[in-house]
């Protein structure tokens, strides 16, 4: 749901929110709203003229803690990508925060859709970028390709370096006053942030492809940290691109086994490093600390007057008499219940509470989309109508309405996600162990026990099930994969439709590996 938050990102916020209510000349009407954990949830935030928490600076605060110029990794992006990264209108702001000067000018990162404009990109296509990123490659294969990451390799190095700083902070930038948190946040970011990725995923594969496999796997990991570090904005949207980035960076890390070329020092680096890397945030964390707080400012901004629900807006003398406590109450519920899951349950548990959840909120779309102005009215009419009494029962009704519009966007997809990313990292530190063990012994084992605890001190389970990951030797090679979130084994197959396997094939890369080990 959160309809309008999502239109927010697609459309230019003027679009989707017009502005606050018109209020006479001098201090702002006062909101009636109480501090605490279970109306604002945070009770340490500034407030704003109007009495409403000012969530911006609260959260500009908190995660700016610990940051300097130096060890910010968006501080270092910027003078990959340059001040154009920034929108114009809050570039300046945005500089001030962190505390650094926009520099003159510089040689910046150029994006593969802006290179094949000029001469040097002739012949380039999408589809040559693509398989680039997918396989191991030299530059005679393709050759616009190779030319585009040489004319980017100081940005491209830069970005390595960057990924290893240990903040990322992205200052929140208020457009109007009181600020509204979700305009505020960094939605311009996110095409450069693919592109560079897809950059750097590229020159692993060609790094990979000349032989130079600690070159290739430095710059996956260093895609992964940058999508964890992009995880630190802490809106949805910036999740879903850092779950993307590294679930692209992971496939094209299960490209390096399949070399024939990884040796046993390699190997014991590579897996060091993947067990090392902590895993992206999961969504109940994301769900709690800062989307929580994206809808009860969106409540706030319902309560003064702003045009967040179109023509649905509400009558001012009926916002000023309705129980804004009530309202901030009921949607920290609405989190409390709805969003936030016991993740220790196994993942068939957990999806089988979530489908209630889920049920509901889709219930609540489905009255918000039929709410109309002349149902709203009626509303409206009567709340102006009745006694406190009355009032406290039709507050009740209008809470409804108000979470179902402001509610975020959740479902199964999302979790089923997050649990894949999961599982093709586990895949790729098997796949690892067990080129590491055909290095050794010139032939993959029979099972993959047999890896333990040389080459992984644990195998890990399927994460959709709890039970062993498919693993059989095949006349060509052996193949790997988890049943996924429909629990079936399909064959090591995914569709997009009924059959959604994660799987792994790998094939016999030299004529030593005709059979199975021990």
């Amino acid at each position: 749901m959160r309809t309008i938050v999502i239109l927010a990102v697609l459309l230019p916020a003027a679009v989707v929110v017009a502005g606050p209510a018109s209020q006479p000349a001098g201090k702002p009407a006062k909101i009636k709203i109480t501090l605490g954990r279970d109306t604002t949830y945070v009770t340490d935030a500034p407030l704003n003229a109007d009495g409403t928490v000012n969530y911006v600076a609260y959260l500009n605060k908190r995660l700016s803690k610990g940051v300097t110029p130096k060890n910010n990794a968006f501080v270092a992006l910027l003078d990959v990508f340059g001040p154009e990264w920034i929108l114009r209108a809050s570039r300046k702001e945005t500089y001030r925060l962190l505390g650094v000067e926009p520099p003159d000018k510089g040689n910046f990162f150029i994006g593969y859709d802006e290179f094949r404009d000029t001469p040097k990109g002739k012949g380039a296509t999408d589809e040559m970028r693509d398989k680039a990123m997918a396989e191991p490659w030299t530059p005679e294969k393709y050759k616009p390709v190779a030319v585009w990451l040489a004319t980017n390799a100081a940005s491209l190095d830069k970005a390595v370096a960057a990924a290893k700083l240990p903040h990322y902070y992205v200052p929140l930038v208020a457009r109007r006053d009181p600020p509204a948190l979700f305009e505020s946040c960094d939605f311009y970011s996110f095409s450069g942030l693919r592109a560079l990725a897809r950059a750097m995923i590229a020159r692993a594969m060609l790094r990979a492809g000349e032989g130079k496999l600690e070159a290739a796997w430095s710059d996956l990991m260093a895609v992964r940290r940058l999508a964890r570090l992009k995880c630190r904005e802490g809106t949805l949207i910036s999740y879903l691109q850092a779950l993307g980035t590294d679930s692209v960076a992971l496939r094209a890390a299960a490209e390096l086994p399949k070399t024939g070329k990884l040796r046993a020092p390699e190997a014991a680096l590579f897996t060091r490093s993947l067990q090392e890397l902590p895993p992206l945030p999961s969504l109940r964390t994301l769900y709690d600390e800062t989307e929580r707080l994206h809808q009860l400012d969106m409540i706030m901004m319902i309560a003064r007057g702003g045009d967040v629900l179109g023509e649905l807006k509400l009558r001012p003398d009926v916002l000023e008499q309705v129980d804004w406590d009530e309202v901030l109450r009921a949607a920290n519920l609405w989190f409390d219940e709805y969003v936030l899951y016991d993740e220790s349950l196994p993942y068939p548990e957990q999806m089988e509470v979530f489908a209630d959840k889920v049920a509901h909120i889709e219930k609540l779309g489905k009255e918000a989309n039929q709410i109309t102005r002349q149902k709203l009215d009626a509303i409206e009419q009567e709340f102006a109508a009745a006694g406190p009494k009355r009032r406290k029962e039709i507050t009740h009704r209008m809470v409804g309405m108000l979470l179902a519009f402001s509610a975020p966007s959740i479902g199964e997809q999302l979790y089923e996600l997050q649990q894949r990313g999961r599982v093709q990292r586990d895949i790729a530190l098997i796949q690892i162990a067990l080129a590491w063990y055909k290095a050794e012994r010139k032939t993959y084992p029979k099972t993959l026990d047999v890896l333990k605890p040389k080459y992984l001190a644990r195998i890990p389970l399927d994460r959709f099930t709890d039970n062993p990951l498919v693993y059989r030797i095949e006349s060509d090679g052996y193949v790997l994969y988890s049943v996924g979130a429909n629990g079936k084994d399909d064959g090591g197959v995914w569709d997009g439709k009924d059959r959604d396997d994660v799987a792994v094939p790998v094939r016999w890369l030299s004529e030593e590996g005709t059979g199975s080990g021990e």
